[in-house]
């Protein structure tokens, strides 16, 4: 799915509006894309292909410089148009090389999935963050929400170990550290290990 203003902002602003609609009207002639009603973007004209294999086979023609370009280009436009889908922000962010910007959407991708209650995707969403993160209290905020997940899902050995990862990165004695000590605490105390469960408890 794209836009015509999206594409106008990739050949490199107003000036090329016109050659984008002409290029636009020829494609859709001959049936390779088509336009779509009711645009998730008010006041924007959206556009699809008619065929993935001819999206993929326009995508495979772009050289690596192209790509890293386009999709920054691209994330910057839908982070204006107002995209409210952060995976989609992140991905594109982290394909052009801007991995700090794509942080910040590949953690909010990942609460927008825990709040939805799609526990994998939280998991998944958050190790992409912990993949571009260099900061640790970030990282400990992902790797605490990869506990949450786990702990939703009965997984209470994935969970106490995403959450003791989760206070090695946090600083000691944060409420981000405390959420992780009682991760930790539930997990265990679900695996049975009491004795690590009234180990942390003696910190309290």
């Amino acid at each position: 799915t794209f836009w015509e203003d999206a594409i106008v902002a990739l050949l490199g602003g107003p000036a090329h509006h016109r050659r984008a609609t002409e290029c636009l009207a020829e494609l859709k002639r001959q049936e390779l894309i088509s336009s779509r009603p009711g645009g998730r973007f008010p006041g924007e004209r959206e556009y699809g292909f008619r065929h993935g294999l001819v999206r993929d086979a326009a995508y495979s023609m772009l050289t690596k410089s192209d790509l890293r370009l386009g999709h920054r280009l691209a994330a910057t436009w839908l982070e204006r148009a107002g995209e409210n889908d952060a995976a989609v922000l992140a991905e594109h962010y982290d394909r052009g090389g801007q991995p700090s910007r794509a942080l910040r959407w590949f953690e909010r991708a990942a609460e927008q999935a825990l709040e939805g209650h799609d526990f994998a995707t939280t998991i998944r969403r958050a190790a992409q963050g912990i993949g571009v993160a260099t900061k640790g209290t970030t990282r400990g905020r992902l790797f605490l929400q990869q506990a949450e997940a786990h702990r939703w899902r009965g997984e209470f050995r994935e969970g106490a170990t995403t959450a003791g990862e989760a206070i090695k990165q946090s600083p000691e004695g944060s409420a981000q550290w405390f959420r992780a000590v009682d991760e930790l605490m539930t997990c265990s105390g679900r695996l049975g290990e009491f004795e690590s469960t009234i180990g942390w408890a003696e910190i309290f």
